[in-house]
C-alpha cells in the first residue's frame, strides 16, 4: 500500500477558508504602517524622530521609502502646530526613474493598511503550495491586490473613475469616528489600480470636516 497521500482535500480546505476569510465585511481602512487618521499617539510613535517638510498647501507632511524604494507612503498633518494629527495618508509604486529624497524605512516591506491591502507582488505560503501542488500561483489575489479583492472586502465603490488603464475605486463615510477629533467627520478612501493591479491608496479626512472639528 501506497504511503502518498494526495495533498488536494488539505489544500481545497486551506483556499476555502481563505476565500471565506477575504470574502467578509471589513471597517473602512483608517491607516497606513500603523498611523491612523486623526490619531496623534500612533503618528507620533512612527513620526517623532524625522522632520516633515512643507507640502504644496504649506501644511506639514512626511515621506518614507519602504525596504524595497519601490513604494513611498506620505504622511500630511493638520498644522505645524498639531502636526502628529495627521489628515491625509497616501502609498504609491514608484520606479528607480523616481528620485526624490525621503526617509527610508528599511525594516518595512510593504505599507499595508489594517485590512491587509498592499502594493506590489508579494508570494504567500499559500501561493507557494498551490503553485507547487496543482499550478495555481495566485488564489484569491492574495500575493496582488487586485479589484476584486477591495470589493469583497469593501463592497462596492460609491464612486469607479475610469481613466485608460487606470480605475480608481472611491469609497466615503460623512460620519465616521476619529480618536482625537471631537465629533464624526467625513472620510475618503481611494484605491487606484492600473491593468487591474493596485498601484495606489489614499486615505484622508476632509479638509472640511478637519476645518470643522479642530
Amino acid at each position: 500500500m501506497s504511503n502518498f497521500r494526495n495533498p488536494f482535500p488539505i489544500l481545497a480546505l486551506a483556499l476555502f477558508s481563505f476565500t471565506f476569510a477575504i470574502a467578509q465585511d471589513a471597517k473602512p481602512d483608517n491607516a497606513i504602517a500603523d498611523v491612523e487618521l486623526g490619531n496623534r499617539e500612533s503618528a507620533k510613535a512612527l513620526l517623532a524622530d524625522y522632520g516633515p517638510t512643507f507640502g504644496d498647501d504649506g501644511r506639514p507632511e512626511y515621506y518614507f521609502y519602504n525596504k524595497y524604494a519601490d513604494q513611498v507612503v506620505r504622511f500630511k498633518a493638520a498644522s505645524w502646530q498639531d502636526k502628529f494629527l495627521i489628515t491625509e495618508m497616501e502609498v504609491f509604486a514608484v520606479t528607480d526613474k523616481y528620485r526624490r529624497p525621503h526617509f527610508q524605512l528599511k525594516e518595512i516591506g510593504y505599507f499595508k493598511t489594517p485590512s491587509g491591502l498592499f502594493l506590489g507582488y508579494k508570494q504567500s505560503a499559500v501561493g507557494l503550495l498551490s503553485g507547487f501542488a496543482i499550478g495555481i500561483n495566485d488564489p484569491g489575489g492574495k500575493n496582488r491586490v487586485r479589484k476584486s479583492r477591495v470589493q469583497k472586502l469593501f463592497g462596492e465603490p460609491d464612486e469607479t473613475v475610469e481613466d485608460g488603464e487606470r480605475a480608481t475605486f472611491v469609497y466615503h463615510d460623512p460620519e465616521m469616528t476619529f480618536k482625537d477629533l471631537g465629533s464624526t467627520a467625513a472620510y475618503r478612501a481611494e484605491y487606484e489600480f492600473k491593468k487591474g493591479k493596485l498601484k495606489r491608496i489614499s486615505l484622508k479626512i476632509e479638509s472640511e470636516s478637519v476645518r470643522e472639528n479642530l
